[in-house]
């Protein structure tokens, strides 16, 4: 990628094909095909046949991302299996299709906080050029404890959580806002439900959705989220977190949950509280509340919406305009074909 590029620059123009890239997949590939044969007690022969399998995906399938080939089990499902899987070149041949005024200036959160702002009750602020010091000191001190992240980063990147006592860190902040903007925001408290499974972070819903021909979302995929362990502000999968796989008919965690290594996870290695069947609160309600925010703007044809739940109402946390597409698919199913209900999406 070009680093003289915007981020939704970068993501928009990122090659579907390209030479260039081959040597760092190959080399990425050849490491993760050692780990498979071992796991599976194979030799080197079985080396040599997943890295050729992992090759031919990439060529057959669209899997750019060795991560894919693995989250996906790729070396022990067949064609019938592989074909429905939504892949990383699929994913980026949908994003050009995206209207990039909208996916541009939807990237920075603060734009996605004004166009959605029905939909989210915390205070917030932007620190940027514009921002005053003392504004920044002054909201923080009056919230007591607030949250800090960038506004177009993602996976958690470079979120904190801060009080007017971390001084040195507000400062950093505040200094670097000329080459990153960042959000500072009201902490959010999980509903009684949510706190038990773990109360040392946010522990959020992930709704994916896919619009229609006829702009109507449809959701196919249900996730709930939450930290590893009591040192986790965040709860996504990039930092750390465990996900779990939501029935969308029932609400209910239906099998265990994972984290980004694959590990598995029936109860919550702090709490004990139990992950499979565990129900998500007000669950009809939230489904509710996810279709009236991915009903506002009719060209967002793909989004994940990272949703909160208080003891009071629902909190939209961030829209994903993308979200990835390697989480939801890492429980035994491919989504290709619920994305392929939007009409001009031809994979």
């Amino acid at each position: 990628m070009n680093k003289n590029q915007s981020r939704s620059e970068q993501i928009y123009k990122y090659p579907l094909y390209s030479l260039k890239r081959f040597p760092t997949f190959f080399r990425y590939c050849k490491s993760l095909s050692k780990e498979i044969a071992k796991e599976n007690g194979g030799g080197h022969l079985q080396e040599v046949i997943v890295l050729a399998d992992m090759l031919w995906c990439n060529f057959r399938y669209g899997v750019m991302d060795s991560r894919e080939y693995q989250h996906f089990h790729f070396w022990k499902k067949p064609h019938s299996q592989r074909k429905q899987y939504f892949t990383k070149r699929m994913y980026f041949k949908l994003i050009k299709s995206f209207d990039y005024e909208i996916f541009s200036r939807l990237i920075e959160k603060q734009n996605q906080y004004k166009e959605y702002s029905s939909f989210i009750n915390r205070r917030w602020m932007v620190v940027d050029d514009a921002c005053l010091k003392i504004d920044l000191y002054r909201f923080v001190e009056e919230l007591g404890e607030v949250i800090a992240k960038p506004s177009s980063s993602d996976c958690g990147n470079g979120i904190e959580r801060l009080t007017a006592e971390n001084r040195d860190a507000i400062e950093r902040i505040y200094s670097g806002r000329h080459s990153t903007k960042y959000l500072v925001e009201e902490v959010i408290k999980n509903c009684q439900e949510l706190e038990a499974l773990n109360p040392y972070s946010l522990n959020t819903v992930r709704i994916t959705y896919v619009l229609d021909s006829k702009s109507e979302p449809h959701i196919f995929s249900i996730m709930l989220r939450t930290g590893a362990s009591s040192k986790a502000v965040v709860d996504n999968w990039g930092a750390g977190g465990i996900l779990m796989d939501v029935s969308i008919n029932k609400g209910i965690v239906d099998k265990p949950g994972l984290d980004e290594q694959g590990n598995e996870y029936e109860i919550h290695p702090i709490t004990k509280k139990k992950i499979v069947g565990f129900m998500i609160p007000r669950f009809d309600e939230l489904v509710n509340f996810a279709r009236k925010v991915a009903s506002v703007n009719k060209k967002v044809i793909y989004g994940g919406l990272d949703i909160a739940i208080t003891d009071n109402s629902f909190e939209l946390i961030e829209i994903n305009f993308p979200p990835a597409n390697i989480g939801y698919q890492s429980f035994g199913k491919g989504y290709l074909d619920d994305i392929c209900k939007v009409n001009k999406y031809n994979n």
